[in-house]
């Protein structure tokens, strides 16, 4: 027997036969003189963690005369092309060997880098692995970056003797009286929120990563410097921040006034939490006042755009999405409330959210629009950015799994196709557009969030793969290079910062199912930085006073939002809803553009979905007639609500 993959779907008579089939040649015929019939093969699909993207036989078995088990190694298994007809012979539950195996596979990743970065490059910031040496962060040349945006990696493991050695190198060296320009944004979240992050971590006596009384609030004293150098940015007549400061001399004389949303909108987190630790109010004020002088500045679709004049509030990018330039403004609206209570940012996120689903959600996919019109620009094709695979995990946050789902298997079918997701897909045409991969982490994240919310091991399976990915393509003999053409594989001479700080921690956490961090007492940062929630009593004092702060702290919302919405809390499997097209009445449905005639929607097409695509069609060699067997879904949908 063989497996044969099928080229050329576009053109197949029959589109029931897609992706795969199974030629059956037996040496002696198909016909079983001993029985008197045809000999029968039974087929079950089985996931191969570590087999690639290949299909293949992997075991036959003559279970009694002339009548054979069949296993058949697939991605499909594995959820990565998994339709109707496979669930039910598809291995989806992990097992817990092969779950602690991963966890050690990441720790042994996380080390190979970490230890490649500070032989061969520390103090630099980053670490060019292919060439083994250091370098410098183009957005700001900041010594020790890598180290300080890992700091609290080695917490989340538990190595309380290499974080005490990493503090005490950071702490004795690091000098922030610079005279050297940084993004206001960049160096936030990696290092302010590095640092933040490592100050809890030190104090927490339960972990018990530093001595009782040895460690002396270094950490915060260094982040307390570093934002005081950052908050010059915020003195615009709007108080949208501008993008760079210079760490001694503050906003360079010719910095431009042009801001991008997220790198103007999303310090709220970091700065608020360094206001609640020092009893200093001006942090959150200054952040969370430019957050509302962008929300204010939405379109009447809701929508913003991605770049914006800090002194004259207009919008000089009308463009609008969830993806790159805006990304973590929305994320920072929803976890300012889940780890402050901060009601206000509740507001505008549930002011926003609905208008990307409406407008930016096209099928499985999310694009940009005009923040105007909700139309698409331009072209008109969908065109997905890999950044935006981080809105899965806010739409688990607020309850909308099934949504969730059926966009990070398509995003997972890229992966299957390609090794990695490139950082500009054409879904119509199936290619990537830019065909980079830096080792972004959005994908991993949503899909730790998504494990978190249904604890459906089918989504282990699919960080496993993203584990085989990097191990294949991306190690190098001291680190792991980002991919510089993904359909080559071609290896770039740069690891960011981030993939040790949120890379490789978003897999430990998805495989560690027992980790600290999944009692729920953490909220990560968008670099991933793990913040405690803290007590009411410490947060609401801030929160009043920052908001006092603020001369103008009116907030116009417009129509209400219902929160019916979105939450539905049913729970779909890895494999569910796979594709951008749906099997309908008979004909395939592509999933069209908010802006076409609309379709019926995708809640009812799924209920309505028939086996359609990827079935394996056994042939007999001797038979000119094919037989397709179907097996009916067993995805699990049971609703639940989950409290915190």
């Amino acid at each position: 027997m063989q497996f044969v993959s099928v080229k050329n779907l576009l053109n197949m008579t029959n589109p029931d036969q897609m992706d795969y089939m199974v030629q059956q040649r037996y040496e002696n015929g198909d016909y079983c003189k001993e029985i008197d019939a045809h000999r029968v093969v039974y087929s079950q699909i089985k996931c191969c963690t570590f087999g690639g993207n290949d299909t293949y036989i992997y075991l036959v078995e003559e279970q009694a005369l002339c009548e054979y088990n069949m296993t058949v190694c697939s991605p499909v298994a594995c959820g990565l092309m998994q339709h109707d007809e496979f669930i039910s012979k598809a291995l989806t539950n992990m097992k817990e060997d092969e779950r602690i195996t991963l966890v050690k596979s990441v720790k042994d990743m996380f080390y190979h880098a970490y230890n490649g970065y500070m032989t061969h490059a520390f103090p630099h910031g980053d670490l060019q692995p292919l060439t083994c040496r250091g370098s410098e962060f183009e957005l700001g040349r900041l010594p020790m970056l890598t180290l300080i945006d890992t700091l609290d990696t080695l917490a989340v493991l538990e190595n309380a003797t290499e974080f005490q050695r990493a503090v005490k190198l950071v702490v004795e060296n690091v000098d922030y009286d610079l005279d050297i320009p940084v993004s206001v944004f960049e160096t936030t979240i990696r290092v302010l929120g590095g640092l933040l992050s490592a100050h809890l971590f030190a104090l927490n006596t339960d972990l018990k990563l530093f001595p009782e009384g040895e460690y002396d609030d270094a950490l915060l004293r260094l982040a307390v410097d570093l934002a005081d150098r950052l908050m010059p940015a915020f003195n615009t007549t709007t108080g949208i921040p501008y993008g760079t400061v210079n760490l001694r001399r503050g906003v360079p004389e010719n910095e431009t006034l042009i801001a991008s949303t997220a790198g103007a909108g999303s310090l709220s987190v970091e700065f608020t939490m360094l206001s609640v630790l020092t009893g200093e109010p001006k942090y959150a004020a200054a952040s969370r006042g430019a957050v509302r002088a962008l929300f204010q500045r939405r379109s009447v679709f809701g929508l913003l755009g991605k770049h914006i004049n800090t002194h004259s509030g207009q919008w000089t990018e009308s463009t609008s999405g969830p993806g790159s330039n805006s990304d973590s403004f929305y994320e920072y609206l929803l976890k300012m409330y889940e780890l402050f209570g901060d009601r206000e940012s509740l507001e505008m996120f549930m002011q926003v959210y609905p208008s990307v689903l409406a407008h930016n959600r096209h099928g499985d996919w999310y694009a940009d629009v005009s923040m105007h019109t909700g139309c698409l620009n331009g072209l008109k094709r969908i065109v997905f950015e890999s950044l935006a695979a981080f809105w899965p995990g806010v739409q688990v946050a607020v309850g909308d799994l099934n949504g969730a789902a059926e966009s990070m298997n398509s995003f997972y079918r890229v992966w299957r196709d390609y090794g990695f997701l490139p950082e500009q897909f054409a879904v119509r045409d199936w290619k990537p557009v830019k065909s980079r991969y830096p080792l972004r982490p959005e994908l991993i994240e949503s899909t730790l969030y998504m494990h978190e919310a249904t604890n459906d091991s089918s989504w282990l399976r699919a960080g496993a793969h993203v584990v085989q990915s990097l191990q294949e393509y991306a190690k190098t003999s001291c680190g792991y290079a980002s991919i510089g053409d993904i359909e080559r594989k071609k290896q770039e001479d740069y690891m960011p910062s981030f993939f040790l700080s949120e890379t490789c921690k978003y897999l430990y956490l998805l495989f560690n199912t027992t980790h600290f961090f999944r009692r729920g007492n953490y909220v990560l940062t968008t670099e991933a930085h793990p913040f405690p929630i803290l007590p009411t009593k410490l947060v609401a004092p801030i929160l009043r006073a920052a908001d006092a702060q603020v001369s103008s702290n009116k907030v116009v919302y417009g129509n209400r939002f219902s929160p019916e919405r979105v939450m539905r809390c049913e729970i779909p499997k890895f494999y569910d809803f796979i594709d951008y097209s749906v099997y309908y009445k008979g004909k395939f449905v592509e999933r069209t553009s908010r802006c076409s005639p609309r379709l019926q929607s995708p809640v009812s097409v799924q209920q309505d979905i028939k086996p359609a695509t990827e079935k394996i069609a056994t042939t007999a060699l001797h038979d000119t007639k094919s037989t397709t067997t179907e097996m009916e879904m067993r995805s699990r949908l049971r609703k639940e609500s989950r409290t915190r």
